[in-house]
């Protein structure tokens, strides 16, 4: 009877051999593919890192180039409100020597040296 016991034994000592065999295989199997799919993550992270990085510097760069487009409106702006004054000034120089020039008058007595010569060039 002993032996009967020691080969159920030896059976039974087999048996979970193997199926902590199969357990270890399946264990270092799992292991390998989430080491796999770590090793995705991190590249793919990397990835997106890079891709942050461009678009933060895309951003900074584009920042930059409004606020340049900013002053150059500002700029233009003032530029505008300059030149209509000028041209609202000379509107109002030209239409006093008109009404001298109707009148009869020297139209270049009492008028700004700019102005004198517009008055030469019309005669």
């Amino acid at each position: 009877m002993e032996l009967r016991q020691m080969e159920e034994l030896k059976d039974l000592y087999q048996k979970k051999n193997y199926e902590q065999s199969h357990s270890i295989k399946q264990f270092a199997t799992e292991l390998t593919s989430l080491q796999s799919e770590m090793q995705q993550l991190a590249k793919n992270q990397q990835g997106m890192e890079n891709q942050l990085e461009d678009e933060r510097k895309k951003r900074k760069q584009l920042e930059e180039e409004c606020r340049t487009l900013e002053d150059t409106i500002k700029e233009l702006k003032k530029c505008k409100a300059v030149t209509e004054e000028k041209l609202k000034e000379a509107s109002i120089e030209s239409q006093q020597v008109d009404a001298e020039t109707k009148r009869g008058g020297n139209p270049g007595a009492e008028l700004p040296f700019s102005l004198k010569l517009i008055c030469l060039e019309r005669n």
